[in-house]
């Protein structure tokens, strides 16, 4: 059987193997004939593969520290010798339960054997899981039994170093201290806190606000898409939260949003674009899905992208801004009551003949899909400030989006918090003097423009975390969190999806959730989780609630019957948006971008903002376009490379405010001229033997405005070299087939 050499493709898995410098592998499996007698192994690669170790250890820890656990109200735990009657030994037994990461919820059905929590996947009846969950959710179940998690409460001691306590220690000591501090109004304290998106919690902050008014409450919640709730409410008032929702939607403009990766409702929105991309004959192929996308690096929505454009990440505003320009002067294009200042506020953003030809391409596409109705959407990335979310939000409304594939919904709930930066003044001026966090680490994921590391010493009071982690290290208490499936809670999802988190296990090391230990901080009371939550539920729905209700809801995982705010708002006051447009072409005018390289910050898609830090298998999970493993590095272009005259390991010296990184830099094709894209979460300091020593941390090169993408930079080869690691070559083993013959050796 022949073939005709023409119809071959001739594809390349790495540049090396494109410009044909990637060597030939002459072993699949190097060093496989000694790996039976450990001690001839090199010490590299021992160390590449320190997790396999650690699992065996974190599955010891778990056989010898936990029990049984039998799932009902009154939670019992029992020894094996007692087994509950409804466990068979060996059978799995499933339940429902809600994981939340930044402003995203997943409900899960959690595997469980012989008491122990095993397997992680999506709840069906869960609107943003359908079944699927993703690969944070999934790992999560080996965060439980982490050998490295704080076990026990810490107190610090004069000479700066932790020493172990008890509960009892820090009900009687730590509680006195903070009845002087509740009988003060809680005057000079700041409450940190990740982003909130459960009912019985947010009762049990205003519970907080009441007892400790003068108290202020801080955001601290890298993966939170803050921009995009910043932007809905600019242009639609306080309490407005976006989802934008794929079903049906023919043509998908991505502006900077990895939406099939990272971002909001991903899970959700993968499989909504997923179920737009399948055909079934080619008479299917008119009605798929059409992508397009601006990104300053390749990322997995890029690479689905049927036509991409690499753009520096300062760019995206005024591609979208041009966008807009061009949209508004359709007549079937109708802008909403203020339209008209938007429209001669804009920035006027200089195009390159490349970018023009793409807005234009671009504008017509989405004018033909209005005229035609054909269902459309325009995404903004969280990376981008939220005018640019604003001005996305509008011009979707514009093109008969709203309500459809980008709704908007009033969180009437929600308690009024603030930023980072405002955490930052604080201390600056005196006014904050004591810091609470709760499950956040601003010492470590602080903008370093802020200075939050060296200003937060001295200053914390208590710490409850997983870890002894960077702003644990600097608390006068630390004390240990309990694991989401080792505790009880309540999750709201964007489109009013309500879940209960039910524990599969009680505390392996005694700790306490968020929930319970907010509720003793503001009211000095010892109340389980339970009680928090079936009791905020059994006020709420009042002579609704019943025994047989709430069993329903544990069964399900979703919450069934619950009244929820019936207003749905619409963009009304866009004089907030027309003052940030003319702020933004100011800066622009004035050239505030710089000349320098630009750097831009991301989650990364193995471990988010660093919370997966010390999870073995999502360091060891190739990054999905990179393939790097256990490191990060300086992701750059072609161009920039040569630039800069470095090649893949090199180290650079990235400059920025006067703070300074050295990192390794890899050569990444994708990427726009002239940018570094930095992934976060990496560099962790003393949280566990996992993390030790994997990647760097650029958290101290971020900026407090806009923490994602920061102007100016001045980068430059260092002279040493770091190697990092990709899989992308393994397994490249030559084949011996002349791809120029025509002849069929079998």
């Amino acid at each position: 059987m022949t073939k005709p050499t023409e119809s071959l493709k001739n594809y390349w898995r790495s540049l090396a193997d494109l410009d044909g410098t990637m060597p030939v592998v002459a072993d699949e499996f190097p060093g496989a004939e000694t790996s039976a007698t450990p001690a001839l192994l090199p010490a590299t690669k021992l160390a590449r593969r320190k997790f396999a170790g650690l699992l065996g250890a974190s599955t010891a820890l778990a056989g010898l520290t936990t029990t049984g656990c039998i799932r009902k109200p009154v939670e019992n735990i029992l020894p094996f010798s007692k087994r509950p009657e409804d466990m068979i030994p060996g059978q799995a037994m499933y339940y429902a339960t809600a994981y939340q990461v930044g402003h995203s919820v997943l409900g899960l059905l959690v595997e469980s054997q012989d008491g122990r929590p095993t397997k992680i996947e999506g709840n069906p009846r869960h609107s943003n899981s359908n079944g699927a969950t993703d690969m944070w959710a999934q790992a999560s179940v080996l965060s439980l039994y982490d050998p490295d998690r704080c076990r026990v409460p810490h107190r610090l001691g004069a000479d700066g170093k932790h020493t172990a306590s008890d509960w009892d220690t820090v009900t009687e000591e730590l509680g006195a201290t903070l009845k002087e501090l509740r009988n003060a109004q809680g005057a000079g304290v700041a409450l940190v806190v990740p982003t909130v998106l459960s009912p019985t919690y947010r009762d049990t902050l205003r519970g907080f606000q009441e007892k400790w008014p003068k108290a202020r409450i801080i955001v601290d919640d890298p993966a939170a898409a803050n921009n995009a709730v910043a932007g809905a409410e600019m242009i639609a008032g306080p309490g407005a939260r976006p989802t934008y929702h794929l079903a049906g939607v023919k043509l998908i403009a991505s502006f900077d949003a990895d939406f099939l990766g990272t971002e909001f409702d991903h899970v959700r929105l993968q499989r909504e674009y997923a179920d737009g991309r399948a055909i079934t004959s080619p008479a299917d192929a008119p009605e798929m899905s059409r992508l397009y996308v601006l990104e300053p690096h390749l990322t997995v929505t890029g690479a689905q992208a049927d036509n991409r454009l690499r753009v520096r990440g300062g760019e995206v505003g005024g591609l979208l801004s041009a966008l807009a320009d061009r949209l508004f002067a359709e007549k079937d294009v109708r802008l909403p009551p203020g339209g008209d200042q938007v429209r001669g506020a804009l920035p006027k953003a200089t195009l390159t003949p490349e970018q023009d030809k793409f807005v234009t391409v671009l504008a017509a596409d989405l004018t033909a899909a209005r005229k035609a109705r054909r269902p459309n959407v325009i995404v903004v990335g969280e990376r981008q400030p939220a005018w640019v979310h604003a001005l996305g939000f509008l011009l979707n409304y514009a093109l008969g989006n709203g309500a459809n594939s980008l709704r908007l919904r009033l969180d009437d709930l929600a308690v009024a918090t603030e930023p980072m930066a405002a955490l930052a003044a604080g201390l600056r001026d005196g006014s904050i003097t004591q810091v609470i966090t709760l499950e956040t680490n601003p010492a470590y994921d602080g903008a370093g423009e802020l200075g939050l590391a060296e200003a937060l010493k001295g200053k914390v009071l208590l710490h409850l975390g997983h870890h002894v982690d960077e702003t644990g290290q600097i608390a006068s208490w630390c004390l240990p969190a309990a694991h989401y499936l080792e505790s009880w809670g309540d999750l709201e999802a964007a489109d009013s999806t309500l879940s209960i988190v039910q524990p599969l296990i009680a505390p392996l090391h005694g700790g306490r959730s968020s929930l319970e230990l907010l509720a003793w901080i503001a009211n000095d009371a010892q109340i389980d989780g339970y009680s928090l939550v079936q009791g905020y539920w059994r006020t709420v729905l009042g002579p609704m609630y019943s025994d047989r209700v709430w069993r329903r809801w544990l069964h399900d995982g979703v919450a069934q019957g619950v009244p929820r705010a019936g207003t749905t708002p619409t963009p009304r006051d866009l004089g907030g948006l027309t003052t940030a447009l003319t702020a933004a072409g100011s800066a622009e005018a004035a050239g505030s971008s710089g000349t320098g390289y630009e750097l831009d910050f991301h989650l990364d898609p193995k471990i988010a903002d660093g919370r997966h830090a010390n999870n073995g298998w999502l360091q060891e999970n190739p990054h999905p376009l990179t393939k790097l493993t256990w490191d990060n590095a300086a992701y750059v272009s072609i161009e920039t490379a040569r630039k800069l005259a470095v090649e893949n390991c090199d180290n650079l010296r990235i400059a920025v405010g006067g703070r300074e990184v050295i990192i390794p830099v890899w050569i990444a094709p994708g990427q726009a001229d002239d940018t570094i894209s930095l992934p976060l979460g990496y560099g962790r300091r003393n949280i566990g033997a996992v993390s030790k020593d994997s990647g760097v941390d650029v958290y101290g090169l971020q900026a407090g405005p806009n923490p994602w993408i920061v102007a100016g930079a001045e980068v430059a080869k260092q002279g040493t070299r770091r190697m990092v690691y990709s899989t992308q070559n393994h397994g490249s083993l030559d084949p011996g087939v002349d791809p120029a013959s025509t002849k069929d050796d079998s």
